[in-house]
């Protein structure tokens, strides 16, 4: 039996009615909703702005984080395609779909399929004379597929769709608005839509007003939307994605939080992206090219033990001068790591683990209490239109 409700997923949950689902962004995007959460005494309080009122919400001591990666085509349909399978049958795809998991390299990638039997092992798949496209092994969750005649970011952005959302009903022209502009690392299956709010005449007031911004990639791939089915959220395995910094990353956030800065993280993605940084730097410290990062002075790996950052770290590299490391940090309530002093958000699924890291910041009360407020001033919910901004994290628990 779970002890404590912050762990049980049946806590997540909350109804929502579908009317509150946006299926399209508002036009400017700067121009939607913003509920601002202030904690006063430990208590969160409501104000109803827009996105283009953090203009004068937040002030110059503030650094804004994004996540600058930038969302590939990822879904392909086949109608009436023919296939080849391992004993030389042909067959005929009637209907079916690709959704690229996570990229590989630019031959091979992990996806998910409509259809395992359509994509046995050791099946080709032509597109057209010239570019097939080979499923390789099934995996519990995904498939392992290799396209021969073309590489694949070329092959992507002539044949696939933009890959929105389940609950959005897909339509060519909400392509381009499911992209922010500053999108520059090409290798995301989603987009961090906290930052698609983010227009251009907004950037521009924020840099009027001598707000700093700081841009960091993590690539988004699908596990971001993978449901949580554990009883106890604590058995979930959280899905691994790709971060790619630069070093001087370590010296900033130290000197930034040695000015007493404060660091919004825009977006979950760049939550689970600043918060993996202490136990990067921990894996750091027993690599061969730490030298440099020892240089730097800071406190971030207080408290974390050499364990706990291999689980959470891996697959470090260096990449054209940047770090390019793994991350599987799964942030829930009492999750002992802060370095995010406020967070840009919009309203999460249900029992999702992104519900589970903004109940992390806010506690799991609060947040059903701001979406149920939210609810009922009509905000819009999940990838599309309005957001939240949470202004700092309360000290304890006030359920």
């Amino acid at each position: 039996m779970i002890q404590n409700k912050d762990f049980l997923l049946s806590s997540y949950n909350y109804k929502l009615e579908e009317n509150l689902i946006a299926q399209k962004p508002s036009n400017p995007q700067h121009q939607a909703k913003l509920l601002v959460c202030t904690n006063k005494n430990n208590k969160y309080i409501y104000s109803d702005k827009k996105i283009i009122d953090l203009v004068n919400i937040i002030d110059s001591d503030s650094i804004l984080f994004f996540n600058d990666t930038k969302v590939y085509k990822a879904r392909l349909k086949f109608k009436n395609k023919k296939t080849i399978r391992k004993t030389w049958k042909e067959h005929i795809i009637q209907d079916g779909e690709i959704l690229i998991y996570k990229i590989i390299d630019n031959q091979t990638f992990y996806g998910l399929s409509s259809d395992d039997k359509n994509f046995k092992p050791w099946t080709s798949i032509f597109r057209n004379k010239n570019i097939k496209i080979i499923s390789k092994s099934l995996r519990s969750d995904w498939i392992i597929f290799e396209i021969v005649g073309e590489k694949l970011t070329k092959f992507l952005s002539r044949e696939w769709e933009m890959p929105l959302p389940p609950y959005i009903q897909y339509n060519k022209s909400k392509e381009k608005r499911y992209q922010s502009n500053f999108a520059k690392d090409i290798w995301s299956a989603a987009a961090p839509t906290a930052s698609l709010h983010f227009t251009k005449l907004l950037l521009d007031k924020l840099k009027k007003k001598w707000i700093k911004t700081e841009f960091n990639t993590l690539h988004i791939w699908l596990g971001t939307f993978k449901p949580v089915f554990e009883k106890d959220i604590r058995k979930h395995q959280i899905h691994e994605e790709d971060i790619i910094i630069d070093p001087s990353i370590f010296t900033k956030i130290a000197k930034y939080k040695s000015k007493n800065k404060n660091l919004i993280a825009v977006w979950t993605t760049t939550v689970r992206l600043i918060e993996t940084l202490p136990y990067l730097r921990k894996s750091l410290k027993t690599k061969k090219f730490s030298k440099q990062t020892n240089k730097y002075r800071n406190n971030l790996t207080k408290g974390i033990i050499k364990k706990e950052s291999e689980i959470i770290v891996s697959n470090i590299e260096i990449y054209w001068k940047r770090y390019k490391v793994s991350t599987r940090l799964f942030i829930i309530p009492w999750f002992k790591y802060k370095i995010v002093d406020q967070i840009i958000t919009n309203f999460h699924l249900p029992q999702s683990s992104l519900i589970m890291m903004i109940s992390w910041f806010m506690w799991r009360n609060n947040i059903l209490k701001t979406y149920k407020y939210a609810q009922k001033n009509w905000y819009k919910f999940y990838s599309f239109w309005d957001a939240m901004l949470i202004k700092n994290k309360l000290i304890t628990n006030n359920e």
